[in-house]
């Protein structure tokens, strides 16, 4: 079965691939944040390269390719376009950005939190889609930051601008797929030289190591959407994907690029070829996977600071049960009424446009 073929029923599992990718982002976190490092994260201790986190991060990305380039392909105009990415990206992120400001930092830094100074840099790191950075936020934990995660929303929200730029010269169709499927082979090729070489200190050259490896993870996502039509979906093109993926991951230079060929298979595979789930139908009307990913890093952060010696599975299964409730209030009070804010604007464009 083809995803094109798939798709006319509107019938999918990427919502229980986008709850499954934000659940292991806390399942790969717990050991991270308690110790400071990966020695008891679970699939770094399995293969000695990606974490549950990064794998989780780079499915996003996958299937935020493929999606974003159908949301393209479908908008009446890249504006539409941009209006809905933006409805659905910036407020969650707006708000869970504040929230962790204005009620959590309070509580866990040892310094001031409301100067000029300090919420000038927050509304600046906010218009960047960056990470609130306030100073003595969690002092004496191994890894001090009030919501590490949120530094990967910047990177997808200027996928979402790459995917705008080429609707707007028309190449997202059949006669110019096979430059996007070049383009994507080409971050490939430089994901796998530069992956083992990413600098570990902030600065343009980790930003530009960073956009090569998520771009390659969004453009392979693109180019199944793309190829829908050619690319055969099957039990025994998973099981070989599944065999090829397991050798190569213990290959770190392969590693995540292994993830964006043989991985997006299993995702495309998985999303389209196996029954739907009753998470993914619960979570086409109550999407809170967002969410869950956005409030997980300060829950996590908050839960550490105040149970110093929690063990990291208890950690894991209080966070995700709290992540998920936060997840929950940001769909119902924040996500949902800015999309449907969006779609109610837009409904009478399409109407005097359909009338015309």
């Amino acid at each position: 079965m083809t995803a094109s073929q798939s798709e006319k029923g509107r019938h999918n599992n990427f919502g229980s691939l986008r709850l499954l990718f934000a659940a292991l982002v806390v399942v790969s976190h717990s050991p991270e944040l308690i110790d400071g490092t990966r020695h008891r994260e679970l699939l770094t201790m399995a293969f000695g390269t990606m974490s549950f986190g990064e794998l989780a991060v780079d499915g996003f990305f996958i299937v935020s390719g493929y999606l974003i380039a159908k949301s393209m392909v479908d908008s009446r105009s890249v504006l539409d376009f941009m209006i809905k990415r933006c409805a659905r990206i910036i407020p969650g992120y707006v708000v869970a950005f504040w929230f962790a400001v204005l009620f959590i930092a309070p509580w866990v830094t040892n310094g001031p939190v409301f100067t000029p100074a300090i919420l000038g840099t927050q509304v600046f790191q906010t218009l960047k889609l960056a990470t609130p950075h306030i100073p003595h936020v969690f002092d004496g934990l191994p890894v001090p930051a009030l919501n590490g995660a949120m530094w990967t929303i910047g990177y997808e929200f200027r996928c979402y601008l790459a995917i705008a730029a080429l609707g707007a010269i028309g190449a997202l169709n059949l006669r110019t797929r096979p430059l996007i499927l070049a383009a994507a082979i080409a971050l490939l090729a430089v994901n796998i030289y530069t992956a083992p070489r990413e600098p570990d200190t902030s600065g343009l050259v980790q930003f530009i190591f960073r956009s090569i490896s998520f771009g390659s993870m969004f453009a392979m996502g693109t180019v199944f959407y793309l190829f829908r039509d050619r690319i055969t979906l099957s039990g025994r093109g998973a099981a070989i994907s599944a065999a090829a993926l397991f050798a190569l991951m213990f290959w770190d230079p392969l590693a995540h690029a292994a993830f964006a060929i043989f991985g997006s298979y299993l995702v495309f595979w998985f999303a389209f070829n196996v029954p739907v789930l009753k998470t993914s139908k619960v979570d086409n009307k109550v999407d809170i996977s967002y969410g869950l990913y956005l409030y997980a890093w300060p829950i996590q952060s908050t839960l550490i600071y105040v149970f110093r010696d929690i063990d990291p599975i208890t950690h894991c299964l209080i966070s995700l049960i709290l992540a998920s409730l936060a997840g929950l209030a940001s769909w119902k009070l924040v996500e949902e009424p800015a999309l449907r804010f969006v779609r109610n604007r837009r409904a009478p464009r399409a109407k005097s446009v359909q009338s015309a």
